[in-house]
């Protein structure tokens, strides 16, 4: 009888693949399935998959990167291009809540069908997108996500240079030729307006934040809001103040000691309060951090939020940490990249599939996340 190997054998041979199969009591097409995450690995039980796992650690098994690579004719690797523009050159990255959601997501989903992630950043001297794209085109990464909301960005999908390669962005509300994950904003909005008209408030405050993004962000939704506040008869004022150049101002700063934009919030809505309000009982924001500045700027007037001030935000990233709690809207990042690996790793396991994907886009629904910074309006006089 032939003796199994033991990890002390990985010093005179590494540990094969058939060598897990042999001590796992399964086939080597199911040790394969269960080592190397594929479309078909839902065919393994979880129970199997969990004693193929436990034997192959035991063992010391590592599969042959380059062996399965070749193999598969691909890396196995997706790429991220996280090039947020030029105020976050220093280097944020993944510090900012918005972007670590989005890539998390994404990252979470290929890690369970059996890719890396690659994250490319900004330099000096070549934006994310370029650079990814090269990787691309060296076959180091087999797709690329790019955020669509920065022109540069957008330039490079639509300028044809990668037409033939693929990928997948995030956010954008035009149409392009690849495939588009979004959310779905006005229902968002929506849900923000009807909780607040549900609590009795009909004149509100629009607060914007800062529009970095192509043809502003801020704008589109404050239009959003707007159309949507007409529809249920709702009054809607706004409040908006400019963008902020260079967030990230000094060298090497990776996180500044107060944001911009919750400074900004302040100022701004502490102008307002001082003229005539209007009736207005509760205040919309462009996002969480200008909820923030919101909330400072009532505390410091001597309102209480919410007996005398209702304050929505948007997006769901720092408002459990805010004073009060912020009541959201919950757009899902995360779960936006989360799709947009899917759709990339459909695209590239199945290329057949790709021209069902170009084109198309694919809308998350967000949610209200409700807490303690709506509550019944006060009366007006």
């Amino acid at each position: 009888m032939s003796q199994q190997p033991t990890p002390s054998d990985a010093a005179a041979r590494p540990i094969r693949l058939t060598d897990v199969a042999r001590q796992a009591g399964v086939s080597r097409t199911t040790a394969s399935l269960v080592l190397s995450p594929g479309p078909d690995s839902g065919k393994i039980s979880a129970e199997r998959a969990a004693h193929v796992r436990e034997v192959a650690r035991r063992l010391g098994y590592v599969p042959n990167y380059h062996a399965r690579t070749m193999r598969l004719g691909r890396a196995q690797n997706i790429a991220f291009a996280l090039d947020t523009g030029d105020d976050y050159a220093t280097g944020v990255r993944l510090g900012n809540n918005y972007f670590g959601n989005m890539v998390g997501g994404s990252d979470t989903f290929a890690a369970e069908r059996g890719y890396a992630t690659t994250v490319f950043g900004s330099t000096q001297d070549r934006h994310a997108a370029e650079q990814a794209v090269e990787a691309l085109q060296q076959r180091r990464v087999d797709g690329l996500i790019l955020p669509g909301w920065l022109r540069r960005n957008i330039g490079l999908v639509t300028s044809g240079r990668i037409d033939a390669l693929n990928a997948v962005v995030i956010e954008y509300a035009r149409g392009l030729p690849f495939p588009v994950v979004d959310f779905d904003e006005p229902h968002g909005v929506r849900l923000a307006l009807r909780h607040l008209a549900e609590l009795g408030h009909r004149r509100l405050l629009y607060v914007g934040g800062e529009p970095l993004r192509d043809e502003s962000s801020d704008d589109r939704r404050r239009a959003v809001f707007d159309r949507e506040a007409a529809d249920l008869d709702m009054r809607l004022q706004a409040c908006l103040h400019e963008p902020t150049p260079n967030r990230w101002a000094e060298p090497g700063l990776t996180r500044p000691v107060e944001d911009p934009a919750v400074i900004l919030a302040q100022q701004r809505l502490a102008e307002w309060l001082g003229g005539d309000r209007d009736g207005v009982t509760a205040i919309v924001c462009y996002n969480d951090i200008t909820a923030i500045g919101v909330c400072r700027a009532l505390a410091a007037a001597g309102l209480r939020v919410p007996q005398d001030m209702s304050v929505v935000g948007f997006d769901n990233f720092e408002a459990q940490y805010a004073i009060p709690p912020l009541t959201t809207i919950d757009h899902r990042v995360a779960q936006m990249g989360a799709k947009a690996a899917e759709v990339l790793i459909d695209m590239v396991e199945q290329p057949a599939r790709r021209a069902h994907h170009m084109g198309r886009r694919h809308v998350i629904q967000p949610r209200i996340v409700v807490r303690a910074s709506t509550g019944p309006a006060r009366e007006t006089a």
